[in-house]
């Protein structure tokens, strides 16, 4: 059971359980700045067990890596009662291989500061994970920097309306300082939100021609349809969507520079923004 600190990093490999029976890890945890759980087993909920009452206040750094078990970093509904925010200055966190994860944070999410610091998600190989925030977490990203999902069969969306959420949260969010996509091999994805197809009467904000501008689409107009490969430097993109971004997303995402978008399945990639979507674009 070797765990390993150095200056506010711990390191803890294997059963989870023997860990927290000892004093001084259960301290650590609550102080550390950069947590790794590595091949780490009977672990469920991260913070419910890990850090229950304090919600991980001084973390800055968490990767989580070859984990059979892991379902969730956090109950986001159970969360309300502590009255304080849960990983507020969490700025990176990294999933490889947890085979089980279903999503980031289980439920609706009251706290409006809980990962509000959060600068970098990275997802790979994922294969239970079906979405990766819900839309009252989604309203908490707004220093959200670099997103990338790789290599997880079941994402069918990005950002998915949970039960008990309020049909109007898809209206007040945004990503104001997202400037890099990266989704790869995602065989099931949709959209990055699918749920405004439900809600007819949205009114689509435009984004501003400045906005529009950084949006470089390294494509000709016939490639919309069919095409194989859009190339960019920011975000790589292989799915199997009709329009990566529906209507509403645009406002969304103001300051996404440059697309990638690869697909193998010519008859299912039909553009990277649904038709829908107005754009004014200077000439």
């Amino acid at each position: 059971m070797p765990s390993y600190l150095f200056e506010n990093s711990l390191m803890l490999r294997g059963d989870v359980k023997e860990y927290l029976e000892i004093g001084a890890v259960r301290y650590f945890l609550k102080q550390s700045e950069d947590l790794s759980l590595y091949h780490t087993y009977n672990l469920k909920y991260v913070i419910e067990e890990l850090d229950d009452k304090g919600g991980f206040q001084h973390l800055k750094v968490l990767s989580i890596m070859y984990d059979n078990n892991i379902e969730y970093l956090m109950n986001g509904t159970d969360w309300t009662r502590r009255r304080q925010p849960a990983f507020p200055i969490l700025k990176s966190t990294t999933f490889n291989n947890v085979y089980k994860l279903k999503v980031v944070c289980r439920g609706k999410l009251p706290d409006k500061h809980s990962f509000m610091n959060l600068r970098s998600i990275a997802i790979d190989n994922c294969n239970e994970l079906k979405y990766v925030f819900s839309l009252s977490v989604a309203q908490n990203l707004v220093q959200l920097q670099s997103l990338k999902v790789e290599y997880c069969a079941k994402v069918e969306e990005i950002t998915s309306k949970e039960r008990m959420e309020d049909d109007d949260a898809s209206h007040r969010i945004t990503f104001p300082r997202l400037t890099v996509l990266e989704f790869s091999d995602l065989r099931k994805l949709r959209g990055f939100y699918t749920g405004n197809q439900r809600d007819s009467s949205y009114e689509i904000i435009k984004p501003n021609d400045e906005s529009v501008n950084k949006m470089k689409e390294t494509r000709n107009d016939n490639q919309v349809a069919g095409s194989t490969s859009f190339k960019s430097k920011v975000a790589q993109v292989r799915a199997s969507c009709n329009a990566l971004f529906p209507s509403n997303c645009i406002s969304w995402l103001p300051n996404l520079e440059e697309l990638e978008m690869v697909s193998e399945n010519r008859a299912t990639i039909r553009g990277l923004f649904d038709k829908r979507a107005r754009v004014k674009r200077k000439q």
